[in-house]
């Protein structure tokens, strides 16, 4: 059964640089068999897997369990490409990067290819399940300059609860409750006792906030940042 998958693991990024490749390309001879080509490959996902994205680094992905990023990421290769491309003119070698509301690591390990050895990303992702896939996908890399926090970002130091939302994908687990749901105890901080007990010394060149709806609540605690 895992030779099968393994040739899928590599087959699927030749499908995804195949869609890229013709996006832009007006119709030729022969553009609508690779088409068929690159969808024999992609279908329909059954379960976990590997791959490499578009951007060169590999992702352990659920494309069945989540419905959102990690199902993009399975068709396209990647996800959210607009905000990857502001990334990657904003970020350069040697920089500090932080990623709050890391999910699975997309972001985050894009980061930390484009800050180099010198650089560094610190990421957090407070959900426990997801976290251990983030410690997976940075291991994967052998990614030595990112710092994972297995903890929430907000207003205060204190337990909390997280609510899983997988109707719209894993990194959609939020702090604010959903109706009728139930979560997981994880440990709030505040980025200004983190910049505090890390001692940093680089400016932050890129914060990323991406914690649904507890953005507020982590500003109120990075006031000693923002106010620098």
């Amino acid at each position: 059964m895992r030779q099968p998958m393994m040739m899928k693991e590599f087959l699927i990024p030749i499908a995804h640089r195949i869609k890229f490749s013709l996006q832009p390309k007006k119709p030729f001879s022969g553009r609508g068999i690779l088409l068929k080509l690159a969808d024999s490959i992609l279908t329909e996902p059954t379960g976990p897997l590997t791959i490499k994205t578009l951007d060169g680094f590999k992702l352990r992905i659920d494309p069945v369990k989540d419905k959102g990023v990690e199902r993009s990421i399975y068709f396209t290769g990647t996800y959210e490409a607009g905000t990857l491309h502001v990334f990657d003119h904003l970020l350069k070698t040697g920089d500090i990067y932080f990623d709050i509301g890391s999910n699975i690591g997309l972001m985050a390990i894009f980061a930390a290819k484009k800050v180099g050895r010198k650089g560094q990303v610190h990421s957090f992702e407070p959900e426990p399940d997801t976290f251990k896939i983030l410690e997976h996908n940075c291991r994967i890399n052998s990614l030595n300059n990112m710092v994972l926090n297995n903890i929430a970002m907000g207003s205060v130091e204190e337990d909390a609860v997280i609510y899983p939302n997988l109707d719209i994908n894993r990194g959609a687990a939020s702090l604010v409750k959903q109706d009728g749901s139930t979560g997981k105890k994880v440990t709030i901080s505040t980025l200004d006792k983190y910049l505090a007990n890390t001692m940093i010394n680089k400016k932050i060149k890129l914060l990323k906030i991406d914690i649904e709806g507890y953005e507020l609540e982590m500003l109120k605690g990075a006031a000693q940042l923002l106010r620098s």
